[in-house]
């Protein structure tokens, strides 16, 4: 059966507290991306119970509502057409959901980006040493030896 996009646009709405409580919306091929102002006018149940939806959960920020490939798109267009809900790029909807953490969980991430950083560019040295010495040796030898 095919997918009434703009009922399920419409149904998403009212579910998550209507358009003012959408700050932005993005999506990629198979999930709504939505940085939400207030979690406490969600209505999980009604996302749970809506056939069209595969699920719902929380990740960096964003309320991720997974609608699927072939229908995403057209929904999240009802939703910014039809709905009033601001479109935004997924890297735009990124900055403004770590923006709207806490002060903790931003002192978190900029710690972690900066280890990050650091950690990134001798792993990877390291990584093809490995791999330059099990080549030369034609695989691991722990015994210090080469192999024969």
């Amino acid at each position: 059966m095919a997918m009434d996009h703009a009922k399920v646009a419409s149904e998403v709405l009212d579910a998550l507290g209507g358009a003012g409580n959408i700050n932005a919306a993005a999506h990629c091929a198979t999930r709504l991306r939505l940085v939400i102002n207030d979690d406490g006018k969600i209505n999980q149940k009604a996302l749970d119970d809506n056939p069209a939806l595969k699920g719902t959960f929380k990740a960096g920020g964003m309320f991720q509502i997974i609608v699927g490939p072939g229908d995403v798109d057209v929904v999240y267009d009802h939703l910014v057409k039809d709905g009033g809900v601001r479109e935004v790029s997924k890297d735009e909807a990124k900055s403004e959901a770590e923006a709207g953490g806490n002060i903790f969980s931003r002192f978190i991430k900029t710690i972690a980006d900066i280890f990050r950083a650091r950690i990134a560019g001798p792993n990877r040295r390291w990584f093809a040493h490995g791999a330059k010495q099990c080549a030369y040796r034609q695989g691991p030898n722990l015994r210090g030896r080469r192999n024969r």
